[in-house]
This record gives structure tokens, sequence and C-alpha cells, in this order.
């Protein structure tokens, strides 16, 4: 079993259109465009923090509405913004509202005013690996 997972890095090649990640569980590089095999210790997280987090309200096939919306594609849906306002999302949606972040407003009007609950307590890697385990780890 790896060390903790404290550290997630991504690498985007643009000539090749390919994201890697890297993860201080595992030394070798994971290519997430291919859909290759990603270390077990990240998607075990990413799993727990959905179960935990956001199977209340967004459907585990990740395809449905459900209380909230279908969360497959999200990183594409945000893909032009950076990373970290996605993370900012999932963090406290209510203040990326509040600052009229574009797509955070959108979200907000389009689900008739319904509040993300806050996760303050995540960290960035625990937002990365519950991200990795919506887009890959189904």
């Amino acid at each position: 079993m790896g060390r903790l997972l404290t550290q997630i890095e991504y690498h985007h090649d643009s000539n090749a259109s390919e994201t890697y990640i890297t993860g201080e569980t595992d030394e070798t590089t994971t290519n997430l465009e291919s859909g290759a095999v990603l270390d077990s210790e990240v998607l075990a997280l990413g799993k727990s923090l959905f179960r935990a987090r956001c199977a209340s309200c967004h459907n585990r096939n990740m395809r449905d509405d459900m209380t909230g919306p279908a969360l497959q594609g999200i990183t594409e849906r945000w893909s032009e913004y950076p990373r970290t306002d996605l993370r900012d999302w999932i963090r406290n949606s209510a203040d990326l509202v509040a600052d009229g972040h574009p797509r955070a407003v959108a979200l907000f009007k389009e689900w008739d005013g319904s509040r993300m609950p806050a996760n303050l307590d995540l960290s960035e890697p625990e937002i990365d690996a519950l991200l990795i385990y919506i887009e890959r780890g189904r």
C-alpha cells in the first residue's frame, strides 16, 4: 500500500492532446485520456468522498440528473475556466455565485437557486481524487 495521497499533478501535452496524472502514492504516470488504470488509492479516496459527500444529491451512474445535475463530463463543462474554479465550486459554490462567476451563476439559475452544500474541509488533492473518480472510476 502506498503513502497517503498528498498531491496530484496534472501534465498536459498540447501536441498529443493527452493529460497525465501522477500522485504521491504512485511513481508511475497514468494517461487519463486512454482510460489506463488509475492508482487504486486515488480511486478509493474519490469513491469514498463521492459516497459521503455527493451521492445523496448526484446520481451514482453520473449520467442522469437527480436532486443535483449529472456529473459525467464535469471537467469538460468547466474546461474554459481555470481548474481552481471547479475546485472552488466544489468547495463552496455559494461563494462563486456571490462573486458572479459566469458558470456558477448559470448553474445556480439552471437548478432554480439550489445550493450545493459547502465542502470547506476538502483539500485540493481530495477534490482532484473526487473528480478522477467521477470521470474515470465508475
